[in-house]
């Protein structure tokens, strides 16, 4: 996997025209950031205070969301030759964090990307 370089080239934050993107099912009440690869733009799950990192391999992007602050992670996978949302994942504080239940995401946010991908691939 690479990471998409000028990540930032290819977003739009607070998007007004985000209901041409092809995954857009609902119109939202705010505007949504927006990725725009290849002339064809995809609505994020993601808020403006996440920190975004966007890989692709082959035809696949994935974007992962992780928000330190509010405790939350998310990963979408989009297929650039099918041009859709292939699947979604989000992991609140519960899911995360050391206390409760065990579970294979604890601590994800003090991983590597690498790790971070392998983890939330096992929850889509």
């Amino acid at each position: 996997m690479k990471t998409l370089v000028k990540t930032y080239d290819l977003l739009i934050y607070g998007d007004e025209t985000y209901k041409t993107a092809v995954n857009y099912t609902q119109s939202l009440y705010n505007d949504p950031i927006t990725l725009n690869y290849e002339g064809v733009k995809y609505i994020l799950d993601a808020g403006t205070s996440d920190n975004l990192t966007i890989l692709q391999d082959g035809i696949f992007i994935y974007v992962i969301s992780e928000n330190r602050g509010l405790q939350y992670i998310g990963l979408q996978v989009f297929n650039t030759e099918l041009k859709q949302e292939e699947g979604s994942v989000f992991l609140g504080e519960n899911d995360i964090s050391e206390y409760g239940e065990e579970c294979t995401a604890t601590g994800i946010l003090d991983k590597d990307i690498d790790e971070q991908i392998k983890i939330l691939f096992q929850y889509l």
